[in-house]
């Protein structure tokens, strides 16, 4: 989101035959190791869990509470306010402070904007991370977040520039990234439907940003070619034993968002 400068998932051997009647069998209190296997809760993969996923998004609910709790507006937070907090704008990020591009990207304009943002991240954000790993997830969604702040301030360099929404479009564009290297190794029909959905998703969120004011554009699509070019780059290849990963990409990728950084703390921006 954008703010002008002023404002806001038995078998065993044959038993011998007894004679007579069978002995009474005293039974023995059961312990929990004599559950049956299908008592058990399965236990949980580790390709299933998306500990990023789930870190990413408390840091965001935490800052936001933080702001609330130093007064901060809850729905509608002033750009001051905003700046104070990491906010990206122009004349300080290209002015020495590049971590701007990091901080606004866990910075919110409000509560809804916080819940639109992490309800998206929480639903792609864990299959993505199931494909790409905690390491490749963690540099993509950086990298992306990243790349929409660069643009978001290049292009709109007096805005004043909050949300994840660019890292979550990077997100959607990573995992875009890795049907589209692995396609013949997907299931065509498991395949077609998640891009379908991914597309109409972002297809809907750019209508809405072009519609809509207050919405970061630049930030959108700046994000979502970033996460789709660092994911064409770093995207696992689907095998038999399942993805395996491209961890010699995962030092590129990492250069990439330096690199915008850079360029960002030498104060050149791409586009005025």
């Amino acid at each position: 989101m954008v703010l002008p400068p002023q404002g806001p998932s038995f078998r065993g051997p044959t038993p011998e035959p007894r004679v007579g009647p069978r002995p009474r069998e005293t039974p023995r209190p059961q312990t929990p190791t004599d559950r049956a296997p299908a008592d058990r809760a399965p236990a949980r993969r580790a390709s299933d869990r998306t500990p990023v996923t789930l870190t990413v998004v408390i840091a965001n609910v935490l800052v936001m509470g933080l702001m609330i709790a130093s007064g901060v507006g809850a729905m509608a937070p002033t750009a001051q306010s905003l700046l104070g907090w990491g906010a990206n704008f122009g004349p300080y990020t290209l002015g020495g402070q590049w971590w701007r591009l990091v901080t606004a990207c866990f910075v919110h304009a409000g509560l809804i904007h916080l819940a639109f943002n992490m309800y998206v991240l929480w639903d792609l954000g864990r299959l993505t991370e199931r494909v790409y790993g905690a390491l490749g997830f963690s540099l993509v969604y950086l990298v992306a977040g990243i790349g929409g702040s660069l643009a978001s301030v290049s292009i709109n360099p007096v805005g004043v520039s909050v949300g994840a929404s660019g890292a979550v479009f990077g997100v959607a564009g990573a995992f875009l990234a890795f049907l589209v290297r692995n396609r013949g190794r997907i299931d065509p029909h498991v395949s077609a439907h998640l891009r379908r959905s991914l597309v109409t998703f972002v297809l809907i969120n750019l209508a809405l940003g072009f519609t809509l004011p207050g919405i970061d554009m630049a930030a959108h699509v700046g994000g979502l070619v970033m996460g789709f070019l660092t994911g064409l780059l770093a995207t696992p290849t689907v095998t038999r034993e399942g993805p395996q990963r491209a961890y010699w990409a995962y030092p590129v990728v990492a250069a990439v968002g330096a690199a915008m950084c850079g360029i960002a703390w030498l104060g050149v921006p791409l586009m005025r």
